[in-house]
């Protein structure tokens, strides 16, 4: 049977997204089964579709080479974000690295792939405004918001994406402050001060909550 496929354009890259009327079980996301990057170009990057766990990975890659740029991000740190052991960590890994989305080390790590740093980005970008218009529309508060939008980010459609970047005035920044991967895969996140290295007596402004637990 074949599946239908939707297109989604990034601006840099291209999603192409398998929609199957019944989903697969969880055990052929986990094991890379259901990602392959298909071909580059000039135009960007052509991938199938990315599953809930794999768009997961990649995010917490990216979040966490943010923290640490110039290192590989070591497979227990990933297991521990992740909340898997250390061997389902790898696996996952090799799979991930086998669709091109990251480079993997043995024994090292893994950095993202500019394929996979703009499949990471688009999913940043869904969650960031789906949580913006949760607390600025729906008037969810933060605590939930976090949560809410980490479910939705996975299932959005890019044209009610659209219209909620639209709706909220094609906004830079989440509610915590953390700045929204443009359409294009580009992201502007300007150099701030932890409020901890702040002299005393000086005033400051906070504009970023790195801390969203609730």
């Amino acid at each position: 049977m074949t599946l239908p496929s939707v297109t989604a354009k990034t601006g840099v890259g291209r999603l192409i997204h398998e929609s199957p009327r019944v989903r697969p079980p969880m055990d052929k996301d986990r094991d890379g089964s259901r990602l392959k990057f298909v071909s580059a170009s000039p135009r960007g990057y052509t991938f199938a579709m990315a599953s809930r766990t794999i768009e997961n990975y990649l995010k917490q890659v990216y979040l966490e080479q943010q923290r640490a740029p110039r290192r590989v991000v070591a497979m227990g740190r990933l297991a521990e974000l992740m909340g898997v052991t250390a061997g389902t960590a790898t696996t996952m890994a090799k799979a991930i690295a086998q669709a091109g989305l990251v480079r993997y080390a043995p024994r090292g790590g893994v950095r993202l792939s500019r394929p996979g740093e703009q499949l990471a980005l688009h999913v940043l970008r869904r969650h960031r405004l789906v949580e913006l218009f949760l607390v600025e529309i729906l008037g969810i508060d933060w605590s939930e918001a976090h949560q809410e939008a980490e479910e939705l980010e996975h299932v959005i459609s890019e044209p009610v994406l659209a219209r909620m970047d639209a709706l909220l005035g094609h906004p830079v920044v989440d509610p915590h402050g953390d700045p929204i991967p443009s359409a294009a895969g580009t992201i502007d996140a300007p150099a701030l001060q932890s409020l901890a290295a702040v002299a005393l007596n000086r005033e400051a402004r906070i504009v970023r909550i790195l801390d969203q637990s609730p």
